[in-house]
């Protein structure tokens, strides 16, 4: 089955929709990974995010017109032709190394995007949106970004990222012999990113 990123302890609350069928999990963003796979550049994520910024806007001003107070818990919840659809390569092993550390850093930055919209810092003032990565065979072609997001989110290594994903969301992944140094070598850039976040705050 795919794999949902969620990473909130407690269950949300809905902002209520009057197409309750068109996305019944609340789904805001969807990545489809496989090995042909175009990776959004900053730009179109840079659109991508404004597009949800300005539903949760028009969302909320529905919603308060109609309750005098606003839960901390509630979640984006587009219809679901509004669900923004992404992809991701789910290998890199076949590319040369000049194209391998291209791809790499944008799968990165495309983790720390998804990062930011599930789990939004206070500063940025937005609901969480919930994401969901998926793949033909239902796990081992998402593995890549899911260790990547997971590494991010938890501020951990690999093999932790992997732990979790097997034991705490209860997901089983495969990370193929050939994409083992790719592995090591997101975490390595993970690494980067995460020591340069603390020396900003």
């Amino acid at each position: 089955s795919p794999y949902t990123l969620s990473l909130h302890d407690a269950l949300p609350i809905y902002l209520p929709v009057d197409h309750p069928d068109g996305n019944p999990h609340a789904f805001a963003i969807c990545v489809e990974a496989h090995d042909s796979a175009h990776l959004a550049d900053v730009v179109t994520l840079r659109a991508h995010a404004t597009f949800l910024d300005e539903l949760e806007d028009e969302s909320l001003s529905t919603l308060s017109s109609s309750s005098d107070s606003l839960s901390s818990s509630l979640i984006l919840t587009p219809h679901a032709s509004d669900v923004v659809h992404l992809s991701c390569l789910s290998t890199i092993a076949c590319l040369s190394p000049s194209a391998r550390t291209t791809i790499l850093h944008q799968i990165v930055a495309l983790a720390i995007w998804l990062r930011d919209q599930a789990t939004p810092p206070p500063r940025f003032g937005r609901l969480s949106r919930r994401v969901l990565l998926y793949c033909a065979d239902g796990y081992s072609e998402t593995s890549l970004l899911a260790l990547t997001c997971v590494m991010l989110e938890k501020r951990c290594n690999a093999p932790e990222a992997y732990l979790y994903l097997q034991l705490e969301a209860e997901r089983s992944f495969f990370v193929y012999p050939r994409d083992v140094e790719t592995v090591v070598a997101v975490e390595r850039k993970v690494k980067e990113v995460l020591r340069s976040e603390e020396r900003r705050v």
